[in-house]
């Protein structure tokens, strides 16, 4: 006998560890199981693979665009500024006052 091998003794096919299913051997609750099942792990993976992609993007954009743009940002706020209770962002505005570092 090969290592390979697997030798089962029973001929009883119910004392078999994994039995092979067709769709028309399957139940109505075991065919629906099974897809809920694979319609929520599939939905979930995107929801996480969305908020890592967002996370990636939002620190990136955090940490790179948005030192660019904000002197630009801050110059048309002072051109266009309002009267009354607006506060306007700093002229040094970065990510530690952001963070209220």
């Amino acid at each position: 006998m090969d290592k390979g091998e697997l030798v089962i003794k029973s001929e009883d096919k119910s004392d078999l560890v994994s039995k092979n299913k067709t769709i028309y051997d399957a139940s109505a609750g075991e065919i629906f199981w099974r897809n809920f099942l694979a319609g929520a792990s599939r939905g979930l993976g995107g929801i996480f693979v969305n908020l890592i992609f967002l996370l990636i993007i939002g620190v990136l954009f955090i940490n790179i665009i948005l030192p660019q743009v904000m002197p630009m940002v801050n110059s048309y706020l002072n051109i266009f500024k309002l009267p009354g209770k607006i506060n306007n962002l700093p002229q040094n505005f970065g990510l530690p006052q952001l963070l209220g570092q």
